[in-house]
């Protein structure tokens, strides 16, 4: 795609927390709480794991392992 021009723009994800704004792009580590953010992230995770919870993941397109999904 980049060979005929096309650019792809990335995912954005915009959050307001305690009165501040925080942007999130996809493939971006540059926000200075990143550490703590993915700690939190896979404190969640794990807490809707053993509460039983799975994804359907019966429409996701891509062509990857079942775990990645």
């Amino acid at each position: 795609m980049t060979k005929q021009g096309v650019v792809k723009t990335p995912g954005c994800s915009i959050i307001e927390a305690d009165g501040v704004v925080h942007e999130f792009l996809a493939g971006d580590r540059s926000h200075p709480q990143m550490k703590e953010i993915e700690g939190m992230l896979e404190e969640m995770v794990g807490r809707l794991k053993r509460l039983g919870y799975a994804p359907g993941t019966s429409e996701v397109l891509l062509d990857i392992d079942e775990e990645e999904k």
